[in-house]
């Protein structure tokens, strides 16, 4: 008997040591965490954003959301060239990001098919923290339908070296754009020689030159290549604008090198004090800072956009990406979980603290009312004025007008780089414009966009 339990001993024991090492080499399962009883499956997010001035911040935002919800793993990707293009070809192979960065108005992503409404997952909360911002027809509602939602502004500036300033014996920043090429030929006469030239944009990036620069100085001066009274196009009106820098770039007043120039390196150069001045918005507070991207080793500062023929422009700069932050797919499998991400970007919490860091400017109310300031240079130059700054309508260009050629972005570069004549390639602008809209609005696929009493100035 002793002999028979002995050999049952062994056995089980045999049995229990082949389980042990079976258990050890089975792999576990792909997306868990903890034992079998407290596993967690983890599902994957994917985000998609198409700035790096704030990456660090989000970075660091994320990295805590994901500590805090363990069922989820949110990581980010940022797309700074061909974004538009890159997003639409990864939804149209299915390869897209759960949530990605809205940076367009509404009309153009619905019309794509390309976003989610997402009312079933608003509360009346945000609606009471959003006020008027809550839902702005075009932007980011379309048809009722509610697809983003507002997080920040984009003020744009005239960014300019204290220290060559007052070197060179400039008082104060330019008020009109005469008198921004007459400082910057003064300052590049005067720093040439080392290295330092008066005026400098990111030519390689037209959409950055035309969004931020080109097309702001016009709304600072109270007019648009779309006219909303009579809904039609009108590029002539760009001329002095582009006119003026042109001049800069053929009498070698701008950075060398601008037409293959992106908007970091010129960061760079800058920070480092070659340049000047140039046109941005007030990403640059956080990227200046001592603890940013580009740490200046100057003093700056901004002003408003200069005038053209007057100190006193009464127009006022378009606030970018007012009304509108990120999206979710249509491509997202896991709607209700990118949600949750978007709540948390979404929170007072989190806004307060994106401008508190220098960041951006936050525009919804109530984050608004919690936010403190740092006292970092630029943060009061680019804070946003009832007097300065606006949310511009839509144009039709915004919202999915097609036409032949070449759009009108990369036509200024073309002029300021002296490759077209300014005249002929604006008439040009305008006549293909204006056709694209005909042809858009008798298919049904565009709106033109008429507002008989509209006043920017007012």
């Amino acid at each position: 008997m002793k002999k028979r339990f002995l050999v049952m001993v062994g056995i089980v024991v045999l049995c229990c040591l082949l389980l042990a090492v079976v258990s050890a080499c089975t792999p576990q399962t792909a997306g868990t965490i903890g034992s079998e009883s407290e596993s967690v499956k983890k599902t994957d997010i994917l985000l998609w954003t198409a700035q790096r001035a704030d990456i660090v911040f989000r970075e660091k935002k994320l990295a805590e959301f994901n500590n805090a919800n363990p069922d989820l793993n949110v990581k980010m990707e940022a797309y700074t060239e061909d974004y538009a293009t890159t997003l639409e070809l990864a939804i149209a192979s299915e390869q897209a990001p759960d949530i990605f960065q809205v940076i367009n108005n509404a009309r153009y992503y619905v019309d794509r098919n390309m976003l989610q409404p997402i009312d079933k997952y608003v509360t009346k909360d945000f609606e009471q923290r959003y006020g008027s911002l809550f839902k702005i027809d075009e932007v980011n509602t379309v048809d009722g339908k509610l697809y983003t939602l507002a997080e920040r502004g984009i003020t744009f500036r005239l960014i300019y070296n204290k220290d060559i300033f007052e070197k060179v014996g400039l008082k104060e920043p330019p008020k009109t754009i005469e008198q921004m090429y007459e400082y910057a030929k003064k300052i590049t006469e005067w720093g040439k020689k080392d290295g330092i030239y008066g005026y400098a944009m990111p030519l390689k990036t037209t959409s950055s030159v035309g969004e931020r620069i080109i097309d702001q100085l016009a709304y600072r001066n109270g007019f648009s290549f779309y006219d909303y009274k009579t809904g039609k196009y009108d590029f002539t009106v760009m001329k002095p604008i582009v006119n003026i820098h042109r001049k800069m770039f053929e009498e070698g007043i701008m950075f060398p090198g601008v037409e293959g120039l992106t908007i970091d390196p010129l960061r760079t150069q800058f920070a480092a004090g070659k340049i000047g001045m140039y046109i941005n918005g007030n990403w640059e507070i956080a990227i200046f800072a001592k603890d940013g991207q580009f740490p200046a080793q100057c003093n700056w500062g901004a002003a408003p956009l200069p005038g053209i023929d007057t100190e006193n422009p009464s127009g006022k700069t378009d606030i970018k990406n007012a009304g509108k932050s990120f999206g979710i797919s249509i491509t997202c499998k896991h709607p209700d979980l990118a949600w949750r991400y978007m709540d948390y970007l979404l929170s007072d919490e989190y806004l307060a603290q994106y401008q508190e860091e220098g960041y951006g400017t936050i525009i919804v109310p109530s984050a608004v009312k919690i936010a403190k300031t740092r006292g970092l240079p630029g943060e009061e130059d680019f804070a946003m004025k009832e007097s300065l700054d606006m949310i511009w309508p839509v144009r039709p260009d915004t919202a999915g007008l097609q036409f032949e050629g070449k759009n009108a972005y990369d036509t200024y570069a073309a002029i300021i780089l002296g490759a077209v004549d300014v005249d002929e390639a604006l008439n040009d602008l305008t006549q293909r414009y204006n056709k694209g809209l005909d042809e858009c609005e008798r298919a049904g696929t565009v709106k033109r966009v008429i507002i008989p009493g509209f006043d920017p100035t007012n």
